[in-house]
């Protein structure tokens, strides 16, 4: 293999090949892919789930954890669907697929049912017709 082939990986010193690192735009990262997978791992590790969760949830929809718990207690610890207590395990964070803005802190199934009915009102309405009138 010509050494135009390999990088050195800037966290183990150790020559590999190139196919070894991920891509940063057009340019290979400076560590390869099991290095950054130990870094990853060990990052995790350290922190709890719920810091998993909140970092999650800011990196997804730019709400940090204050941002979320204003949510809940806005929505009085009830998903606004179904009016059920949120189990603080199973929350799902609502946003908009257009915008991007969180709208509120859904149970599972009402997240799910407004995921298949892609959001949309016209769909819902005539859902809530269809029972109306069948029950």
């Amino acid at each position: 293999m010509a050494d135009a082939d390999k990088k050195t990986c800037a966290t183990c010193g150790e020559p590999k090949p190139i196919l070894s690192f991920g891509r940063a735009g057009k340019y290979a990262r400076s560590s390869c892919r099991e290095c950054i997978s130990e870094i990853n791992k060990k990052y995790r590790e350290s922190k709890t789930s719920d810091e998993l969760k909140f970092i999650s949830i800011k990196s997804n929809y730019g709400i940090d954890r204050e941002g979320f718990i204003d949510l809940l207690i806005e929505q009085d610890f009830k998903c606004p669907i179904c009016l059920d207590p949120l189990d603080f395990q199973k929350l799902h964070t609502d946003h908009s697929h257009e915008t991007g803005k969180v709208r509120g802190i859904l149970d599972p199934r009402c997240n799910t049912a407004l995921g298949k009915f892609k959001d949309n009102v016209a769909t819902l309405t005539r859902a809530q017709a269809y029972l109306e009138v069948r029950g």
